[in-house]
């Protein structure tokens, strides 16, 4: 029987989004402390653990501001998956940039995850099952940040370009509104929004 990749819960709102390019699908990758890894992409089949039910799914607003380049809009998903099986917490978020900000071609993009607990096992890659057309190509981890790097081609490019869904897997099972995302890209420009953490 073929498993979902996300069911919506009734209490919970909706919308998300990830990255990456076609690659052989793997199981998601472990980030120790200090570590960086390289991320080739996943899928529910080659890692039916991540299949789960939305618990939270929302849309945030973010203009990319500073250096000289003109200003850039988009919105980030931020999602909140609960596994069907271990019910621990995995983290999505999938970038997608206004067509009004286009062309947008950044020759690389850092999207960091701020205040993750240092304690916590945490296990990274992004969905070549869900929405999105780029991927991150390696995930570092310093204290409670946790970054992602993109670099041509492997960006957001074009009118409304979007990443794929990138995750990370925790083995907590509880989380609350207080961590931040910062994107930043190769010409100057950032963003601070909120986002979900453990």
């Amino acid at each position: 029987m073929r498993r979902t990749i996300f069911t919506r819960s009734r209490c919970a709102p909706a919308c998300l989004t990830l990255l990456a390019l076609g690659a052989t699908p793997t199981s998601a990758v472990p980030l120790p402390p200090g570590a960086t890894v390289a991320l080739s992409g996943t899928t529910v089949a080659a890692h039916p653990s991540l299949a789960g039910v939305v618990l939270q799914d929302t849309l945030r607003p973010f203009t990319l501001t500073g250096g000289s380049a003109p200003p850039v809009t988009g919105t980030v998903q931020d999602r909140v998956v609960r596994e069907n099986g271990s019910k621990q917490i995995d983290f999505y978020f999938r970038i997608e940039v206004s067509p009004k900000s286009s062309p947008y071609h950044p020759r690389t993009m850092q999207v960091a995850r701020i205040t993750y607990a240092q304690g916590l096992r945490l296990d990274v890659d992004y969905r070549l099952d869900g929405l999105g057309v780029s991927g991150p190509h390696s995930a570092r981890r310093a204290g409670s940040v946790v970054s992602f790097q993109f670099a041509a081609p492997n960006i957001v490019a074009g009118s409304a370009g979007s990443t794929r869904f990138v995750f990370i897997h925790t083995t907590g099972t509880a989380f609350h509104l207080g961590g931040k995302m910062q994107i930043t890209d190769a010409n100057g420009r950032h963003a601070v929004i909120p986002a979900w953490q453990p």
